[in-house]
């Protein structure tokens, strides 16, 4: 009795989902919007894609790859099979978005886009906009097929739909990870070390001023956020503290598509301070995230704050002692 206490209150505490009457009816209309989602998720990942072919005539003979440890035998492979695989993931992922309901068609994507990510950073980069594309993908391929024209038992929608939130899952807990590897390493970095650290007003200008050093490309508010420190911080700030609660609409419906407004202007933030251009993760803001049906419609600014798991108990309670008092 007390574990299922237990386990009501930790509900009460992460989730806050929709109240409906008619939950089967709701269970339907996810089921139907989630795989117009998935198509647009899946046209996202072709768009991620055709830059790859760029890599075509890369390279010339066997040997002169550096590929991830796991994918060592890429470098045994020869030119015209490494050329073959940029032309043909476009290719598979183009009939994954008109023939998103095959989960035959999804796995060959998720291996296909898998092996050529693999070929792209064998180039000593680092693609950190297509690992998350990558992992999403990987959920995705598990969600078992649909037909457009034969009826799923709730069973089968209640499937995809788990399939479906895993991937969500993967596409924002990276997020979650970056925001709480800075606040905790951060604060370590400033105990342990005598340098300046995450907690420091003046590290947004540290770390600008550092990378503009390493890369000599400055970004258009760069020279201004260095001389403005004051300014920068809370930036950096917000950011960080928004990325540890990235994976809230997972757990609060209302939250979706403030998400995905935040989402659009993190990385559009990055193209002006860092001049690092995540165009896959602005395109998954602008598209991706705001078609994801799990979202709660007509939702008041009230409601919002109410979602957040500590901001919402705070204002219940400035409520209850306005009007007591």
């Amino acid at each position: 009795m007390r574990i299922n206490q237990w386990t009501h209150s930790l509900r009460q505490l992460f989730y806050r989902g929709y109240q409906s009457k008619v939950p089967f009816q709701l269970l339907e209309r996810h089921f139907s919007q989630s795989k117009t989602s998935i198509q647009v998720f899946y046209g996202l990942l072709l768009f991620s894609s055709i830059p790859m072919i760029r890599l075509w005539d890369k390279v010339s003979e066997a040997g002169q790859l550096f590929p991830p440890t796991w994918f060592g035998f890429l470098n045994s492979w020869p030119p015209s099979a490494l050329s073959a695989l940029v032309v043909i993931t476009p290719l598979v992922l183009t009939l994954t978005f008109f023939f998103p309901g095959k989960q035959s068609l999804r796995l060959f994507a998720f291996v296909s886009f898998l092996l050529c990510f693999a070929y792209k950073c064998s180039f000593n980069s680092n693609y950190h906009g297509e690992m998350i594309l990558l992992y999403t993908s990987f959920a995705f391929a598990l969600i078992p097929s649909w037909s457009i024209d034969k009826q799923s038992s709730r069973q089968q929608q209640h499937k995809h739909l788990h399939f479906y939130w895993f991937g969500l899952l993967l596409f924002l807990l990276p997020y979650t990870l970056s925001g709480l590897w800075k606040l905790f390493w951060g604060m370590g970095f400033q105990l342990l070390y005598a340098d300046m650290s995450f907690w420091n007003i003046e590290s947004m200008a540290n770390m600008i001023s550092n990378y503009v050093i390493r890369t000599g490309n400055p970004a258009p508010f760069s020279d201004f956020l260095i001389q403005n420190y004051w300014l920068g911080y809370p930036v950096l700030l917000l950011g960080s503290l928004w990325e540890v609660f990235a994976i809230l609409p997972l757990f609060r419906p209302s939250h979706w598509r403030l998400t995905a407004i935040a989402l659009f202007l993190l990385h559009l933030l990055s193209v002006y301070i860092f001049e690092i251009e995540f165009q896959y993760q602005i395109a998954a803001a602008l598209f991706f995230i705001w078609t994801v049906p799990l979202q709660k419609d007509n939702t008041s600014c009230k409601d919002l704050i109410l979602d957040f798991p500590i901001l919402g108990r705070v204002y219940l309670a400035l409520g209850k002692t306005a009007r007591t008092s």
